[in-house]
């Protein structure tokens, strides 16, 4: 599990979003593989409660089956980058990384309530690696 966890930080995944091994706990809503009594358990959190999807016998499966799970969810690369009251803050934060070549995803939600929108966005895997070192250069 320990390579997991390695190739999974090397690769940009949001470790908001997943946890392997103990801790799993600490995450509201996303995924998990721990050891139990009877071998390797893969599930679902949601609000301190888990679901669990698949059980493995053996480390190796159990990795490779929750590599590839995550590989094929979308939300478990993204990390958000800016999440803000108005749509020009937004469209200011999107025209930067876009002039940085960044792949981002914006979106909105209703935050109080249907008129009280905010916006948010998002990049995908170690690119969140380098908003983090060129926001320093401000947007």
């Amino acid at each position: 599990m320990k390579e997991l966890k390695r190739r999974l930080e090397a690769e940009g995944y949001n470790n908001q979003f997943y946890c392997i091994g103990s801790g799993w706990g600490a995450i509201s809503d996303g995924f998990a593989l721990d050891i139990t009594p009877q071998g390797f358990e893969f599930f679902y959190v949601e609000r301190g409660q888990k679901s669990t999807i698949q059980c493995f016998d053996n480390e190796a499966d159990a990795c490779r089956y929750t590599y590839n799970f995550l590989a094929n969810e979308k939300w478990s690369k993204s990390h958000l980058v800016g999440f803000f009251d108005s749509e020009k803050q937004a469209d200011e934060c999107v025209s930067w990384l876009q002039k940085k070549g960044i792949e981002y995803l914006s979106d909105t939600i209703p935050y109080g309530g249907p008129n009280d929108v905010r916006y948010r966005v998002f990049v995908f895997g170690n690119d969140f690696r380098k908003v983090k070192e060129l926001r320093g250069n401000g947007f």
